[in-house]
């Protein structure tokens, strides 16, 4: 605004400059002042652009002559305001002057622009910078520019001279907050915006840990508390230092025992707050007997009660055992000698059962570390036995009625016949025993009271006939033989009885000899009928010369309506002949 005003202001001056010239021209007259009138004022320095405040003398030749001056481009008169000596220009401005002397005409208007960039002030400083604190912060802010004035805002907005003045001393910011500053000087322009932003994390409380650190004689549950509330504690037991990294979460609901000389660290730590300080308590554990052992693994599955022994290496110690989840003193537990044998069951409503014990040496009196085991119980998976016998399933006659056991005591099966097990037991029927109309699957799962329910049993029944034998040549395997099984009537004679063939295509042995015939059907002919088994070629101790196609075996199986569904069958010189 102010460049535009003054290159208006120079154009307006060079206009005045060439009517002048041009009237005196004409009139035949030169550049100097007739001796009548008052000489044209001068400025020191001229106009021109400047970075800081000019003080402009105003001066003229004229003796006693009087200055007037305007600043608003209008053309100064003796009724215009008298020119300040100096006249100081604080900002862009186009000056102009006229001399009156007594008894002359007024001066020519002598006029200069001035062009005024100030340089800005300094930015005010803030001490302490911005960051993030875990205590409210006591912030003074420093201005390098002399005689600056410092004006702040403490929501984030822009401030102004109508902000408010910093007087000194310090702000206090005690939540998060953002810091804005200006100076403002006389012969500057307005600093830029200095800002300044504080987050202040206040730190969790410092835990405690209870009971103090100090010497003791028996093993101490430890616990850790911190009052800030949602707080997530963190220790350690190895001399680190404890973080979200390192160590583990406290849990309440578990006491932490010292059994032996340790320190417990700990910190705290909770969203929208700093971590907390270290708390630390080192403790001295004089125990003198040695912890218990045990004769079963921590951890181990059980379907049946077990038997666990006790022991412990310590002269006549007395070994003190829970099974209830407390910590066994000399006054809570089961007193019992090293050697002792007991049976630890499961318990009602629960899955597992943990075993804890103590030893205190006679001789001393003191305790020793806890030692600890944890026994799981699960039902046995149910097992299945038709007629007695154990059976994982196979070719059976229909129905087939099967029984279901276990080895948990207690147990209650549940099972399902079908092609698939639903998830819900509802569905299931309870029993030791299922009957199987037709091929299907049997399914069944044992539960019991504080055991986690068995793993599922499951069997596949059909009906059918499995025949599984031996082609050999003395006490040769023969490999590679083709066997078939055949059924011949038991009326007609010669020509007119029947021998036909059961199965369409042969079986093949194996290189020892040995084959698996399977019929989808327990008796493949009519009741009364014989069957029989045929092998032809093959070779004799799978020497790999090739198929001795001479060779011809058979063996009777006897009666078909008498066959076991599950047969054997060997296929050589000897029966052949029978």
């Amino acid at each position: 605004m102010y460049l535009s005003m003054n290159l208006r202001g120079r154009a307006a001056a060079v206009s005045m400059v060439l009517l002048c010239v041009l009237m005196m021209a004409g009139c035949g007259g030169s550049a100097s002042t007739s001796s009548n009138g008052t000489t044209t004022p001068t400025f020191s320095p001229g106009g021109g652009t400047y970075t800081t405040t000019q003080s402009v003398t105003i001066a003229d030749t004229t003796p006693n002559a009087v200055l007037y001056c305007t600043t608003d481009r209008t053309q100064p008169t003796a009724s215009s305001p008298q020119c300040s000596e100096p006249t100081v220009v604080a900002k862009s401005m186009y000056l102009q002057a006229i001399a009156v002397a007594p008894g002359k005409s007024a001066s020519a208007v002598a006029s200069a622009g001035f062009t005024i960039d100030l340089k800005a002030a300094a930015a005010p400083t803030f001490s302490p910078v911005g960051g993030i604190y875990t205590s409210a912060q006591p912030v003074t802010i420093s201005e390098a520019t002399n005689g600056a004035q410092v004006y702040y805002t403490t929501d984030g907005t822009t401030p102004t001279t109508s902000s408010t003045l910093y007087t000194g001393g310090s702000i206090t910011v005690a939540s998060n907050q953002t810091l804005n500053a200006i100076a403002v000087a006389t012969g500057y322009n307005n600093s830029s915006v200095a800002s300044a932003t504080y987050t202040i994390n206040y730190p969790v409380a410092t835990p405690v840990i209870s009971p103090a650190g100090g010497t003791y004689d028996t093993a101490q549950p430890v616990t850790i508390t911190d009052a800030t509330v949602g707080a997530t504690i963190y220790y350690t037991t190895d001399t680190s230092i404890p973080s979200v990294t390192n160590g583990k979460v406290y849990s309440s609901s578990t006491p932490l025992i010292v059994s032996s000389n340790q320190t417990v660290a700990a910190i705290a730590v909770a969203s929208g707050y700093s971590d907390s300080s270290v708390a630390s308590a080192t403790y001295t554990v004089n125990l003198d007997a040695e912890t218990p052992t045990f004769s079963i693994t921590d951890g181990t599955t059980y379907n049946a009660p077990p038997q666990v022994t006790l022991n412990d290496t310590t002269s006549n110690a007395i070994i003190y055992y829970t099974l209830d989840k407390t910590t066994p003193t000399k006054t809570n537990g089961t007193p019992c000698t090293p050697g002792t044998t007991i049976t630890v069951s499961p318990q009602s409503g629960t899955t597992s059962v943990t075993l804890q014990a103590v030893a205190v040496s006679s001789t001393t009196n003191k305790l020793s570390p806890v030692a600890s085991a944890k026994l799981n119980f699960a039902a046995a998976a149910p097992t299945f036995s038709i007629d007695g016998a154990a059976t994982t399933g196979g070719m059976y006659t229909m129905p087939a009625t099967v029984s279901i056991g276990d080895t948990t005591p207690g147990a209650t099966f549940y099972y399902y016949v079908g092609t698939s097990a639903p998830a819900d037991l509802a569905s299931w029927t309870t029993g030791n025993s299922a009957t199987i109309p037709s091929a299907n699957t049997l399914f069944a799962v044992a539960t019991a009271d504080g055991y986690a329910q068995s793993a599922q049993s499951s069997a596949q029944f059909a009906t059918g006939l499995t025949i599984a034998g031996t082609v050999s040549s003395g006490t040769k395997g023969i490999a590679g033989s083709k066997v078939y099984l055949y059924a011949a009537g038991t009326s007609g004679y010669g020509a007119s009885g029947s021998v036909a063939s059961v199965t369409s295509s042969a079986v093949t042995t194996d290189k020892n000899g040995k084959f698996t015939l399977v019929y989808g059907s327990a008796c493949p002919a009519s009741p009364g009928d014989q069957l029989f088994l045929v092998a032809t070629g093959g070779d004799v101790g799978n020497t790999g010369n090739g198929s001795n196609d001479s060779i011809a075996l058979m063996t009777a199986l006897g009666t078909c309506g008498n066959l076991q569904t599950t047969q054997t069958a060997v296929l050589n010189e000897a029966t052949t002949i029978a």
